[in-house]
């Protein structure tokens, strides 16, 4: 399993309601990403797990385009701390994490998955539909809906092609001429959907596009001269990279036993009381705690307390 960590704080953050500790630190992102990550190590029974995210607000797209993810809203100022205690979650866990300065989190997921797909059956969890490019042979990409009992699973490129009329490497192309809205990818303006689509099915490529554009109609092909050089940029800013220098061995990644006694402290330290309890006797002499508090217990993930 290779979890998209900074879609997964986000979406736990926004289904739960504001939840702090009695000094004053925001801790629903933590509780629900805690949860979910609990959730799927159930569900899934993986061998292997890791987690990516981001590190840094620019990356070597914004160096390409200064404009990329201008749009997006600023992190809320309650989520912001609250990485780094999911990230001492995942340490008493002993899940390896992954980011850099450089690249997103999307290419960290590209890479390991690339990496180990030969080795291993890779399966991807985020929200994020850019993921469905890496679908091939030995990865899947399942994607959560709507709260984490609604997940789409995409095992094979028939599946995207099924539900989006492209293949998994033609996305891309989809969005260098579509553009991408939510990160702020202009691709060419005037080309929708319905013409990206249908010309993508029928050219295959944003480059063999780009080559017969005289074949097509006079306002079409004005766009593509016009906006020939935006269009590739835009694909480049939509491709996932697959080689970020990562010295990793898929051994490092094996599921191990659980630093219990450095999970009874996080959780007494953040008040998740059941998560605390569950774990406390794992521990010699470990402090037991109270019942969790009704708060808590009106919360959307209510499975690992």
């Amino acid at each position: 399993m290779i979890l998209d960590g900074n879609n997964l704080a986000h979406r736990a953050f926004h289904s739960i309601g504001p939840l702090t500790s009695k000094g004053g630190i925001p801790t629903n992102a933590c509780f629900g990403f805690t949860n979910m990550l609990l959730k799927i190590m159930q569900q899934e029974r993986p061998t292997h797990i890791a987690v990516t995210f981001d590190q840094g607000k620019t990356t070597f797209r914004h160096l390409l385009y200064d404009a990329y993810k201008g749009t997006r809203k600023e992190t809320p100022e309650e989520l912001r701390p609250q990485f780094p205690l999911i990230k001492r979650v995942l340490r008493a866990y002993g899940i390896s994490f992954f980011e850099s300065p450089d690249y997103e989190a999307d290419d960290l997921i590209g890479t390991l998955a690339t990496v180990f797909a030969p080795q291993i059956m890779i399966n991807i969890l985020t929200g994020d539909r850019d993921m469905l490019q890496l679908v091939a042979r030995g990865i899947t990409v399942t994607l959560i809906k709507k709260g984490f009992s609604d997940l789409r699973r995409f095992r094979t490129e028939e599946d995207v092609r099924t539900h989006y009329n492209l293949q998994p490497c033609q996305l891309i192309d989809y969005k260098g001429l579509a553009g991408d809205a939510s990160d702020n990818i202009p691709g060419v303006p005037g080309v929708g959907d319905k013409i990206a689509t249908r010309l993508l099915q029928e050219y295959g490529t944003l480059e063999t596009i780009l080559a017969c554009k005289k074949d097509l109609s006079g306002k079409l092909c004005s766009k593509l001269e016009q906006f020939e050089e935006q269009a590739i940029l835009s694909k480049r800013l939509a491709t996932i990279v697959r080689n970020v220098p990562l010295e990793i061995e898929l051994e490092q990644l094996a599921c191990k036993e659980p630093n219990y006694a450095a999970l009874v402290s996080v959780f007494n330290e953040l008040e998740f009381r059941g998560l605390a309890t569950r774990y406390a006797p794992k521990v010699q002499q470990a402090p037991l705690v109270a019942q969790i508090t009704p708060k808590m217990e009106q919360t959307a993930f209510d499975f690992g307390r």
